[in-house]
């Protein structure tokens, strides 16, 4: 099979490559991506670096260090394209990054300790095997996830596939028969290595700038304007939504989200004894001191009822419970000054949530150890001075 040189194949895939990356780089500077995309954008910065050392490899007569550094970011290129897909999915983790740095070093000093008597294949046994290990990495992340959902991910992970089992492919050849066989020369060089380079580079800078087009797209159609009152609650949608966020963020940072739910027992009882006035002043003030004396970080909604539920983002249960215990001692102190020192039973629960959890089942889950809590105290609203006991129960 006729290819064209190794110094023109070079050029043309460094010319691909550079004008392809510049646009997606300016692309993600004028949208300003999110994580992924500023992950892919270093991947195209090394797809041009390992361009340009290949091309310098080609033309200079001591090139083996330019072989070493092309070897080494394009095996960094294909690590930071399965790691952008990955960022699109949620948290990378621990592990990714160094297995992608691992896989870097290693090429880098398998292509550069033989010095210029390594040959051109020095290194180049690492380099195929890492390469297929990270796009077959990436061609399985593309079809998982919440990047599955975009249609441009399949061309994506179909490009990722080809060029592990290219890769792979490469690497048997090369064991099996040698660099220097006809049928490594023909079908696995450098020259069939450029094409799919180039090919693997227009459709991945398609497929990555329509991704991001399209999830933000999808972002902003999901975006919903929160409902703040003058008394400084959130309406209960408004609630809910922003909790889920609080969880969503708290998943991604291996915190945990805690709702605190207060309850007023006996309000209605307070109001046929001592009539409406007096019930609806309680009321008021519950609503109020319960407001203040939340953190600032916390956000709360309420059901016109005899409920209040917090958010409190970051906050443990632990920390949570001891907000309880001061804040129903504080409000019973407090109520006691409404008129004729009417004093409910107040109950407070605690939710802490985990990855399983949504925000309705978090909210339900506090519901049901205020209910809890006031159950234990017996129930019944405490209509003189004394001071109302509080139970607290944590759900987990």
């Amino acid at each position: 099979m006729t290819w064209l040189d190794a110094p023109t194949m070079s050029a043309a895939t460094a010319l691909v490559v550079t004008v392809c990356g510049v646009l997606y780089l300016l692309d993600t500077l004028y949208r300003r991506g999110n994580a992924a995309a500023h992950l892919w954008s270093a991947a195209f910065v090394g797809g041009i670096l390992t361009t340009l050392s290949y091309l310098a490899w080609n033309l200079l007569e001591e090139g083996w260090v330019a072989n070493a550094v092309g070897n080494c970011s394009l095996v960094a290129t294909m690590g930071l394209l399965w790691l952008g897909c990955a960022r699109f999915n949620g948290p990378l983790g621990r592990i990714r990054g160094p297995v992608v740095g691992l896989a870097a070093t290693l090429t880098f000093l398998t292509t550069l300790i033989p010095g210029p008597d390594g040959g051109d294949w020095a290194g180049a046994e690492v380099m195929f095997v890492s390469m297929a290990l990270l796009a077959g990495l990436g061609a399985l992340e593309a079809r998982r996830g919440g990047i599955a959902r975009f249609r441009p991910a399949l061309f994506l992970s179909l490009t990722f596939g080809a060029a592990s089992l290219f890769y792979a492919a490469r690497t048997v050849v090369a064991l099996t028969t040698g660099t220097a066989s006809a049928l490594f020369t023909e079908w696995f060089g450098t020259a069939s290595a450029s094409i799919l380079t180039i090919v693997l580079t227009v459709v991945a800078v398609v497929a990555m700038t329509m991704l991001r087009v399209q999830s933000q797209a999808e972002s902003r159609g999901r975006s919903t304007p929160l409902g703040l009152r003058e008394d400084g609650f959130l309406d209960v949608r408004s609630f809910t939504h922003a909790l889920a966020s609080v969880i969503e963020r708290a998943r991604a940072t291996n915190q945990q989200a805690t709702v605190l739910m207060v309850r007023l027992h006996g309000v209605e009882e307070i109001g046929a004894a001592f009539g409406a006035r007096p019930a609806r002043d309680l009321t008021t003030r519950w609503r109020t001191i319960t407001l203040r004396f939340m953190p600032l970080e916390a956000f709360a909604a309420d059901d016109d009822g005899d409920a209040i539920v917090v958010a409190l983002p970051g906050m443990a249960d632990g920390e949570a419970l001891n907000l309880g215990n001061r804040l129903s001692q504080h409000l019973a102190s407090e109520l006691a000054a409404v008129e004729g020192e009417i004093v409910p039973v107040i109950g407070v629960g605690i939710a802490t949530g985990t990855w399983s959890r949504d925000a309705a089942e978090l909210v339900a889950a506090a519901q049901a150890a205020a209910e809890q809590s006031i159950d234990n105290l017996d129930g019944g609203a405490v209509l003189d001075a004394a001071p109302a006991p509080s139970g607290q129960a944590v759900i987990r």
